[in-house]
């Protein structure tokens, strides 16, 4: 996934429950998301992804994970050329809402910011957002049984800020 890698991570992590041996599967998921939390530092972080041309530098922050809810604090980076910084963004109830479908509302409130952006600088996320050339087979109608898509509401709110645009290198 990704090659190159520099930089300094460090990660904390806090677990406690008790897992049925038969049925640890299970039970991982609620664990993982319910009784635990997780902490990543990141400082200087940099990588190119692997089999394209898109790489992140000086990448820096903090991750937080505990009872359902992601925090990102202060991270700031680079990617391809398009400096950003995310001052914070809470995700909340991600487990229930999209893991168990419970009738939970996702909650997403998020400060993100961008740098200068010209056209030229867009292209690494084009080819990440663009799919390999592979054709994508069409759903066999005739099968018994459906993928089950999950269903849930979702809240997003924050504040999304860009520099400055130039579609011409000007």
């Amino acid at each position: 996934i990704a090659r190159n890698l520099e930089g300094n991570i460090g990660l904390g992590i806090k677990s406690e429950g008790i897992l049925d041996l038969d049925s640890i599967a299970d039970q991982m998921n609620q664990l993982v998301f319910e009784n635990s939390k997780f902490n990543v530092r990141l400082s200087g972080v940099g990588f190119r992804i692997a089999e394209m041309t898109s790489w992140i530098r000086k990448l820096s922050g903090r991750v937080i994970m505990e009872n359902d809810i992601v925090s990102v604090k202060d991270i700031a980076g680079d990617f391809s050329g398009i400096k950003f910084t995310i001052d914070s963004t809470r995700i909340e109830n991600m487990y229930k809402s999209i893991l168990l479908s419970q009738p939970d509302t996702l909650k997403i409130d998020s400060r993100l910011s961008l740098g200068k952006l010209n056209y030229s600088s867009l292209i690494p996320i084009r080819d990440l957002l663009e799919s390999d050339g592979t054709e994508i087979d069409e759903p066999d109608d005739s099968a018994e049984e459906e993928s089950e898509t999950p269903v849930f509401n979702y809240e997003v709110k924050g504040i999304f800020r860009i520099a400055d645009i130039h579609y011409n290198d000007r």
